[in-house]
């Protein structure tokens, strides 16, 4: 017979360690579009996405200049976190507009898991690049019903 607590438990660890995981790929991720951000001058960054019926998808990256003007995200490689991790593999480098959309999926993963189930969740991800903040912004739809029951 298999023992449900020590079942349970272990599962809860190998959650929490993958939570753990995905943090530091997400401080890495932050560091990394940061520094190129910087480079090349954008201002601030809105990543939108969109989550209903199961499924949902990060919708639009949009990259602003210090007059507030629409920038082309940089065409540039960061660091991946997870290459270059032993001295026989090379770094691996991922396009800086697939580390944004990285980095708006796994905060929505860690900070509003579910976003994309049923009715869903509508947001964006701001980053005020001179200040290094990220700020999630996320709007969860739901059903709901009023009922009166009257004696007449």
């Amino acid at each position: 017979m298999t023992d449900m607590t020590s079942m349970i438990a272990d599962f809860a660890s190998r959650q929490e360690e993958r939570h753990e995981k995905r943090k530091l790929k997400l401080d890495h991720l932050k560091a990394v579009t940061l520094a190129a951000l910087r480079t090349a001058e954008i201002a601030s960054v809105e990543i939108t996405f969109d989550g209903y019926g199961d499924s949902g998808s990060i919708d639009d990256i949009t990259c602003l200049s210090a007059d507030a003007s629409i920038a082309d995200c940089p065409e540039v490689q960061v660091a991946a976190p997870d290459g270059g991790e032993s001295e026989t593999e090379p770094p691996r480098t991922i396009p800086l507009s697939d580390a944004l959309e990285e980095i708006g999926c796994i905060a929505l993963e860690l900070h509003h898991p579910g976003w994309e189930i049923n009715e869903g969740s509508a947001g964006a991800l701001e980053i005020d690049v001179a200040a290094g903040t990220f700020i999630l912004e996320c709007r969860t739809r739901f059903i709901d019903y009023d009922e009166q029951v009257t004696k007449i």
